[in-house]
């Protein structure tokens, strides 16, 4: 069994932290190091991270002053030992047999210098929102200048690493994928096509909070790498940012003080909504039909029930099920008692929709989604002002 190294390094990131640790210790293959850097936490972090070393002697747990993500991976890096390592973000998962999986394919191919796997999305609190965007696309050294799809999990033989010169630190949170450009550049990738790892959603990652930076970062990777491929003279990069607006008030002679919304309900707090406050849309990373959506529901006064997160959760998982009646009922009371607190101060009845849904022999996802359009259209035709509707059918 070929010896392996996991990096991870950690920042404040206590509630994710146990959870990254266990599925490592969870791998089928058993032969690997876990080196934990914490890179300056100021929460408990380190404690977590020191209290698993005690327990297994497989785990090191260091410590450094807060230095970046860049700096802190090229550091815990340079700590492993073995011929192969693979990295584990300290907010993310890895699947029991990632390692099992991935290891056979460089010891079997020593022209390979790196295996990566498809991966599947989670959320805060570990639901599963399917595989990820990058994993559609095929891999090709060419692909890898406009798409980072060399993603987790990575196993990476460390003498590819050493020959492209390793992590380089000026890249920030954009290391990782100017590291892959250069691997790229002077050994054979595989992509294995199994989802390995859990890359967790949320609203405290890098990615994130620092995606603009990132996209410079990466701009400025490819751009150096077009260099070093000779493309430069023939190929022009050009980048398509995903939007980010924001709404600012305007002067105080434009004030829009009176302003009053179609659909504005009777003594909503709407009526009197001025642009005393200014209304900031962060990110855009959706259609145009959600992104209005989400500017819309913002608004006290506009009622917009989300049945998408009904569709959306089912049909990843029953879309294709013929009597959806065992699993509405539980997946209706969380979205109504935990998932969506509005509808609390919409005063829905979410004993009608359970009774529509209930009352059919047999439900159908196409039937569900039917069935909630209409009830909605039954329960505020009465009592609202429509201004809007979106008929899935129509």
């Amino acid at each position: 069994m070929t010896p392996v190294s996991i990096v991870m390094t950690v920042y404040n990131r206590e509630r994710y932290l146990g959870a990254a640790i266990e599925s490592v210790l969870a791998q089928t293959y058993p032969n690997f190091e876990l080196i934990i850097w914490d890179d300056g936490s100021t929460d408990n972090s380190l404690n977590i991270a020191r209290s698993y070393a005690k327990l297994d002697s497989r785990i090191t747990a260091l410590a450094a002053e807060h230095r970046g993500v860049s700096y802190s991976l090229m550091a815990a890096i340079r700590q492993s030992a073995f011929p192969y390592f693979g990295c584990v973000d300290s907010d993310d998962l890895l699947a029991p047999k990632a390692l099992a999986e991935t290891v056979p394919i460089l010891d079997a191919n020593p022209q390979l210098g790196v295996v990566y796997t498809n991966y599947l999305t989670i959320d805060e609190n570990d639901c599963v929102g399917g595989e990820g965007e990058l994993c559609k696309i095929p891999y090709s050294p060419e692909q890898l200048l406009v798409d980072p799809i060399v993603f987790h999990f990575r196993l990476i033989r460390r003498s590819a690493y050493n020959s492209c010169g390793g992590v380089d630190p000026k890249f920030g949170n954009a290391a990782d994928y100017e590291l892959c450009l250069r691997l790229s550049e002077v050994t054979e990738i595989r992509k294995l096509n199994k989802p390995l790892y859990y890359y967790r959603i949320h609203q405290q990652s890098v990615s994130r909070q620092r995606r603009a930076e990132q996209i410079l970062l990466c701009r400025t990777a490819v751009e150096q790498a077009l260099q070093r491929r000779g493309l430069a003279g023939k190929l022009e990069l050009g980048v398509e940012l995903i939007s980010q607006f924001r709404l600012r008030q305007k002067p105080a002679e434009r004030q829009l003080d009176n302003i009053k919304f179609a659909g504005d309900r009777p003594n909503s707090s709407s009526s009197n909504f001025s642009a005393s406050s200014p209304i900031f849309l962060l990110g855009a990373e959706r259609s145009g039909t959600t992104l209005l959506r989400l500017m819309l529901t913002a608004h006290p006064a506009i009622c917009i029930p989300p049945e998408s997160l009904f569709f959306v959760a089912l049909e990843s998982k029953y879309g294709t099920v013929s009597n959806l009646l065992t699993q509405i009922e539980e997946f209706l009371n969380d979205l109504y008692n935990n998932n969506f607190h509005r509808f609390g101060e919409w005063n829905v009845d979410p004993q009608l929709l359970l009774n529509n849904l209930k009352a059919r022999q047999q439900l159908s996802y196409t039937q569900a989604v039917e069935t909630v359009y209409q009830t909605y259209r039954q329960q505020f035709d009465p009592t609202a002002s429509i201004w809007g509707d979106k008929n899935p059918w129509g």
